[in-house]
């Protein structure tokens, strides 16, 4: 007869459950003003998530697209007033003991990138960045240390330029699982993630109150900082919320 661990051994799903991954971070939400499609302030973010039992959360408002920060704004008040709802989100989350890192969605030609692990001072020191070449961008953003994810790619709209294009070579990870996103771009966002080889992600695309909060990733340990998780993303060791919890 099998022991408990042979068994567990030739199935992981077997032992491999949510339960062994209790501490939930949201990798993609956004808030008002910075994100001019958002409905919820920054403070309302930190509280809905943390009552629906998250640990934390990436705040990844709309840097250089849908965004209602004044465009002709002086750069270092573009940014300040940019990074206030990221401030305003931690103050929350510190004073009710739940995690806010800082992040931002970066949009070129209609595709958008989730840049995480992000620095403030990368924002304040490049006035120019909007005008650099895409791949130029990347390159200096990792140098930064930023974790960068390709955000529901394959998806089609009038103002994307081309719903098919793919950066392999330059993001970290695809994100897989976007619950504003219908099954059938998932499901191509999938097959992106596996034909190159890259990290799967999930993500709500939080934006309003009532949109479910069913995706993300979690951890079996709570991570300290935001270079911690990504170090935990790099080294495999995390699960999808809600595409890997269907599947099990």
């Amino acid at each position: 007869m099998l022991s408990f661990l042979t068994f567990a051994n030739l199935f992981p799903s077997f032992k491999d459950t949510p339960l062994d991954y209790p501490f939930k971070y949201e990798t993609h939400a956004h808030c008002h003003p910075a994100s001019a499609c958002a409905k919820t302030t920054p403070e309302e973010v930190v509280e809905h998530y943390a009552q629906a039992g998250y640990s934390g959360l990436f705040l990844t408002d709309h840097f250089n697209g849908n965004t209602d920060i004044d465009r002709n704004l002086p750069w270092a008040e573009r940014i300040r007033q940019f990074v206030d709802c990221f401030h305003r989100a931690k103050r929350k989350g510190d004073e009710i003991g739940f995690q806010v890192f800082f992040g931002y969605e970066f949009t070129n030609l209609g595709a958008d990138f989730l840049i995480l692990n992000a620095s403030e001072k990368f924002l304040y020191d490049h006035p120019d960045m909007n005008e650099w070449e895409l791949t130029d961008f990347f390159d200096r953003a990792h140098a930064d240390g930023a974790f960068i994810v390709h955000a529901h790619p394959c998806r089609e709209s009038a103002w994307i330029l081309d719903p098919a294009r793919r950066y392999p070579d330059h993001v970290d990870a695809v994100e897989v699982f976007n619950t504003g996103m219908p099954p059938e771009i998932n499901s191509r966002a999938e097959v992106y993630a596996r034909e190159c080889d890259l990290p799967r992600f999930s993500g709500s695309d939080y934006h309003f109150t009532h949109r479910p909060s069913n995706a993300g990733i979690a951890f079996r340990e709570k991570p300290a900082t935001a270079e911690e998780l990504i170090r935990l993303v790099k080294a495999g060791e995390y699960r999808l919320l809600g595409l890997d919890d269907m599947t099990t």
